[in-house]
This record gives C-alpha cells, structure tokens and sequence, in this order.
C-alpha cells in the first residue's frame, strides 16, 4: 500500500508539473488581443461560429449564419469542428472570446504534455524519456509557429494528438499488436481536428510501411485489432465524416487554395532553425524545426553506434522526412497529382518535430540514465528552462513585427463591432458558383431579373431574407449557397430549391404575399440524429473499454530509467 501512495505521489508531481509548464506557456503566450497570424481571422471565425452547430441538445455540421459573408458558407462542414468545442465553452464561462481563446489554449497545453508523457512511456517504458519528451515536444519550435506564427489552429490541434496515433500505429504494425485504442483515439481526434493531417498520417504510415517493410509483423490477432481500430475510427468521427462525405460527392468543388508544390530551401531552413525563427514570410521568415532539433540531427549522428536498433530506424526517418521538407526533393513530380493537396511541404515538420523529439528524449535519458532524483530532478527544470527559455525569446523576436500589432490581429473592439475580415470565402463554394461568387459576397437578390441588395439577418441556425410584394411563380435568385442539405421556408412553409445560373439557391414563389420572410438553414435532423447517437456509441465503446484502467495502472508502474524519492 505505502508503494502505490509513493507511485501516486510520484505521479501527481509529474502532473503539477505539467501544468506549472502550461500556466507558464499561457502567462507568457497571453495578451490583450489575438496575435497577427495568418490564418488568424479564419480560425478566429470558425471559433465564433460553432454556436451555429447545436441544436435541440444536438451537434452537428452546419453553415455560418452570422460570419463568413453571410451567404450559407459551409466552412463547418467542410472543416472539423468538434475539438473547438471546449473555446465555444470557455466563452460561455469567461463572456469573452478573447479571453476564452487563451483559456482554451492553457487547457491544450496542458492536455498536450499529458498526452505527450503517455505517449512516450507507453512507447518507451520510461518514465524519465516521457518527461523529457513532453517538455521538448512541446516547447518546439515548428509547433509554436503552427499556433502563433501561421495560426493555423486546427494543425496545431491536431499536433496534439500526433503521439497518440503514431504510438497507435507503432504498437499494431510492429510491437505486440495487442493495443488497438491509442490509433483509434489518436487518428479520431486527428481527423475532427484536420482533415489535411490525416493525408499527411496516412502519407507517413506508408512511408514508413515502404522503408521498413521487413520488420512489419502480421498475425490474426493484429488483423482484427486494426480492424477494430478501423472501425472504431468511423464510428468515432461519423458525426463530421458523413455529412462531409455527403457533400463532397453531391457536387464539384476545387482544391482548397492550390499552391505550387516546393520544398523550402534548405540553407534558409538551416539558418531560421539555429535562429529558432518564428516570422511570419511576410516579414522574411523560413518555417523550422528550431535549434534544439537541428542539434539532435547532430548528436544523433554522433552517437548513432550507441542507439538501439529501434531509435536508428527512428532516426533515419527523422533525417529522411527533415529532407522530405527541402527543395533537395523533387516535389514537382507530384504537382497535378492527388498530392498537391497538401499545398505545403513544410507542414511535413509536424512529423520531423515527432521523431526528432523521440531521439532527443533517448538522448537526454542516456545521458540521465545514472543521475540520482535529485540530480535528475535538477536537469529536468534545466531542459525546461533552456527549450521554455528559447521557445519564449522566439516569441519576443517576433512579437515587434506585424505579428504583435492588435491592429493586424483580432482585438474586443473588432469582435464588438463586426469587423473581423472575411478570408478564404472561395474554399468550399461548389466549383458552379465560384464565378459568381462576388455577387453572393455583395449579397444582390434577383427577382424575376431585376436585382436588389440585402444582407440577411442571422437567426438562430439560419438566415432570414425579407422580400415584399411576390407573386405566385416568381424566381427568385438569393445570394446563398446551394449545398445538398440547404433548405428554405416560404413564411415558415418549406419550399423546394433550384440551382439559379450563378450557382446559387433559387426558389419559385407557391403563391401571392405582401411580404415575405424566407428563412435559409442547412441540416437533415433525422441524419443528425443517426450519426450523433452512433458517434457517442463508438466514444463510449472506446473510451469504456479496459484499456481506459489498464493506461491508469501503467502511469503507475515502476520503469528501471526512475529512482525512489
């Protein structure tokens, strides 16, 4: 008994720990305003948004009513949304999005290290390797420029998860195949975080599955465990898969942001990395993977002989995949091909920043292997301060540029006053209204050819446009996206709706009226329903299972890398 209150104590010091990091990382990531990232007025928009998504005690993939034009725009149904559901939260509490953005951001700091220590020590048996894992993990440089730099939120959520699902596919392609649940978890969160970082998973696994195809192990216990991951994967996600699906093949629509596909050049990326340079390109910034990983590709090198088989094979994949990034690949081969939806190469550093962490975590713990508690203890806070010292001076340096202008990020003012900018309005429109698509933007009706603007007024789930003197078999042409789930209401009686020449909804008037309220909305409730139910089923299933206990009694177990208080 005096054991297991030692492990719990030990336990629960790592935990505090933790969350002194993440109080930290949130005391010193914090401001006033949100920062200046690219993608800052999209995601920010997206946050706001999510309200949108709930209904009758139901979740479930909608349009934008109230932001993003205004014009039935479907971002959260083609975006995952369910991992901003704890900031819609925070707002709720705090009454502020601003501050619910940094509250948010404190509680994923923290679910990040936890999940990083796990991760590691399932993978490594090591208690001490975990540690050391999660502080570089997440103080690393390319993960802070996902979050602040590029604002690219929904990768950086995703990043979160990363362990998670590649301790999961380890574990079922060549450990002992027995755990099914860490893939199932890891990949689900991913997939309802970023959809574009499953791609890249899935790109990865393949690579990896190619490179090592040797040491791949197959049995009939592993089939089924990776069925059952499978499966619950689908059952897990189905809430955002099925109507995504649904509309994906219902029409046409275009690449997202289609880029010319090239590796950064390596030079500029060896030098931002000693740098450990978070500008924005904009300001001449290069994306990295920061000092201290570029120091492991070194000392990685140099102590190659001494690593176990294991972690050689983890190294080469660390190099291979930091090459990966650079122009001294051919990217261009893949323009025009499936791949080049990845727009970005670079975003191939969220797998560097994985398996380099993985060999500076052995690294460390070699080097710690001996130390007493105490001496391990002090060299912990020091990690700590060196990669926390860094990862805060990268934010310093960068924070006198536009990043850290309140003007060119999101302010309670903007929020207040609705002026937060519209961005990427072209990505999810059907490719048959993106001509148009300005007229959608200036939102002009057309009645009969004669056209009007009016902006319509968000209410509830929807839109409600006001139209006078109609007369029966009128067409009307509003400025409002068809997808196959969009509906209508004629004062409050459902209308069927056509696809007008510019791509837009269009609705034949039933009959005559002075004035007229048509209501647009988006939704199938019956489906929502199905899938919502099955979703919670598959999480309960899941996270019900034994392994739930079996994780708590192995964050207990004794490894040889810890010594007794």
């Amino acid at each position: 008994m005096l054991k297991d209150l030692h492990k719990k104590y030990q336990l629960l010091l790592i935990v505090l720990f933790y969350l002194v990091i993440s109080i930290v990382m949130y005391g010193f990531y914090k401001r006033s305003f949100i920062w200046a990232g690219d993608d800052v007025y999209y995601q920010f928009q997206r946050i706001m948004g999510l309200p949108a998504n709930y209904k009758d005690g139901i979740l479930y993939s909608n349009i934008s009513p109230f932001n993003f034009g205004t014009f039935g725009y479907g971002v959260n149904i083609f975006y995952p949304w369910l991992t901003l559901i704890p900031f819609n939260i925070a707002f709720l509490i705090f009454g502020s999005w601003i501050s619910a953005y940094y509250k948010t951001m404190l509680f994923y700091f923290f679910a990040s290290l936890m999940i990083s220590h796990y991760s590691m020590k399932r993978f490594s048996g090591s208690t001490r390797m975990a540690i050391f894992f999660a502080i570089v993990y997440n103080f690393s440089t390319y993960r802070l420029i996902e979050m602040y730099t590029r604002m690219a939120l929904a990768e950086y959520l995703a990043t979160i998860f990363l362990p998670l699902c590649f301790l999961g596919f380890y574990e079922l392609f060549f450990g002992d195949g027995k755990q099914w649940q860490p893939l199932a978890i890891g990949m689900s969160l991913i997939i309802l975080s970023h959809i574009l970082s499953v791609f890249l998973c899935l790109i990865m696994f393949g690579l990896i599955m190619i490179l090592f195809m040797f040491k791949l192990k197959f049995s009939k216990v592993r089939l089924i465990n990776f069925s059952k991951a499978v499966i619950a994967t689908i059952g897990c996600t189905l809430i955002f898969t099925v109507p995504f699906l649904l509309e994906e093949s219902f029409q046409k629509y275009g690449v997202p942001d289609r880029q010319i596909l090239q590796g950064q050049n390596l030079q500029k990326v060896i030098m931002a990395s000693l740098e450990d340079n978070s500008l924005q390109v904009m300001s001449r910034g290069t994306y990295n993977i920061g000092s201290i990983l570029l120091i492991t590709i070194v000392l990685g090198l140099i102590l190659f002989l001494k690593l176990p088989l294991l972690y050689k094979n983890i190294y080469i994949t660390f190099v291979l995949t930091f090459i990966l990034t650079t122009d001294i690949f051919p990217w261009k081969v893949f323009q025009n091909t499936p791949i080049e939806v990845i727009q970005f190469p670079y975003r191939f550093f969220m797998f560097v920043t994985l398996f380099g962490t993985v060999i500076m975590a052995w690294i460390l713990t070699w080097i710690a292997h001996k130390l007493s508690y105490k001496s391990f203890s002090v060299m912990v806070l020091l990690v700590a301060l060196v990669t926390g010292g860094l990862w805060m001076n990268s934010i310093s340096r960068s924070s006198g540029k536009r990043l850290g202008n309140p003007q060119a990020g999101i302010t309670e003012e903007m929020i207040k006053n609705n002026k937060i900018i519209d961005t990427y309005l072209e990505q999810y429109v059907p490719k048959n209204s993106q001509k148009m698509l300005y007229t959608k933007t200036k939102h002009q009706i057309n009645i009969n050819g004669s056209s009007m603007i009016q902006k319509p007024k968000a209410v509830g789930d929807g839109n409600d446009f006001y139209i006078t003197n109609v007369k029966k078999g009128d067409v009307i042409d509003l400025p409002f996206v068809r997808y196959k789930y969009t509906k209508a209401k004629f004062n409050n009686k459902q209308v069927p709706i056509g696809l007008s020449n510019r791509g837009s909804v269009q609705i034949i008037a039933p009959n005559n009226a002075k004035s007229v309220t048509i209501r647009m909305s988006y939704g199938n409730q019956r489906l929502s329903n199905i899938i919502f139910l099955l979703t919670v089923v598959s999480w309960i299933w899941v996270l019900g299972s034994k392994w739930f206990v079996e994780t708590y009694r192995f964050y207990l177990t004794k490894d040889d890398m810890w010594i007794e208080l």
